[in-house]
């Protein structure tokens, strides 16, 4: 099994091949490792292999476990309570940042978003040890 240092790994979930593709590339370009999920279950099994991983960059709208529904249940397990949890969603309202935002994210971040954006949150929020 590979080792992945946990300042630098990303469980990135998107449930399209393209935009994962994208924004791995992206994220690697600057250092990042990633692990990917094509949606949420995917991603809750990667977070029991790799439990010292963090953070997840998740998209909302997936088949099966939304990113919402990921959160939720991330958030039922005491140990996964911690994981900074970053949404990135095309649904945008007050009232669904003020809903994910209790639930425990770190942040949502609206599409469309600049990669630069994510790059600051990640730098100066998740991994401040890095900036």
């Amino acid at each position: 099994m590979p080792s992945f240092s946990k300042h630098r790994t990303i469980i990135l979930v998107e449930n399209q091949p393209d935009p994962r593709w994208l924004l791995k590339l992206r994220l690697e370009i600057n250092g990042y490792t990633c692990l990917e999920a094509g949606n949420g279950m995917e991603a809750l099994s990667l977070i029991q292999q790799h439990p010292s991983i963090s953070p997840i960059l998740s998209d909302d709208l997936m088949p099966g476990m939304n990113g919402l529904q990921l959160l939720q249940e991330l958030r039922l397990n005491f140990m996964n309570r911690a994981i900074p949890f970053i949404l990135i969603t095309a649904t945008w309202s007050d009232e669904f940042r003020h809903q994910v935002l209790s639930e425990g994210a770190f942040a949502v971040l609206p599409k469309p978003y600049h990669h630069s954006d994510l790059l600051q949150l990640l730098e100066q929020g998740i991994f401040p040890q890095a900036a």
